[in-house]
């Protein structure tokens, strides 16, 4: 899991893979005000303004996710990770890692996708294709791109595709 310094000066969160995302994006209103707000995302925004208090800021160690709402969905895109890495363990010119989300929101698991590859296999060319209804969503996901470091170019050969 992550370890190192917060930036929560910057208004990010980073989570237990490294993934990087907006505190309001993924904190937001909408989601927090719910009766029943998954146990995970209410952890995850209560440590990041309990650490944001602290002056200066420290570093942090995370740990593995609790198990809670979203575990088969962590489980199951580590899981797609690790067999990826396994399958192209030292073979040169291998295929790419591709990573469809389908309802994708803001990317979530696109992007935990994304940080695992950089773990098990940092080199690897990659593909990710998200879909969903919102088109307003393309600014976000293009941020959060950024915030991870997955490359978006344009055109057919991209590794980085919104549809909505």
């Amino acid at each position: 899991p992550y370890g190192g310094t917060p930036m929560v000066t910057d208004g990010l969160m980073v989570d237990f893979m490294g993934m990087v995302i907006p505190k309001l994006l993924f904190c937001n209103e909408a989601y927090m005000g719910q009766t029943m707000a998954h146990a995970l995302r209410v952890r995850q925004c209560n440590i990041y303004d309990k650490v944001a208090a602290i002056q200066p800021t420290p570093k942090i160690q995370l740990r593995w996710p609790v198990i809670s709402e979203e575990y088969f969905e962590y489980a199951d895109v580590l899981d797609a990770v690790s067999a990826y890495g396994e399958e192209v363990a030292g073979k040169s010119g291998g295929r790419k890692f591709v990573f469809v989300e389908i309802g994708a929101g803001y990317g979530h698991w696109t992007f935990t996708a994304h940080r695992a590859l950089l773990q098990k296999a940092p080199e690897a060319s990659y593909k990710y294709v998200m879909v969903d209804v919102l088109g307003d969503l393309r600014s976000e996901i293009m941020n959060m791109a950024e915030l991870n470091g997955v490359r978006t170019t344009t055109g057919p050969d991209s590794p980085m595709h919104f549809h909505c």
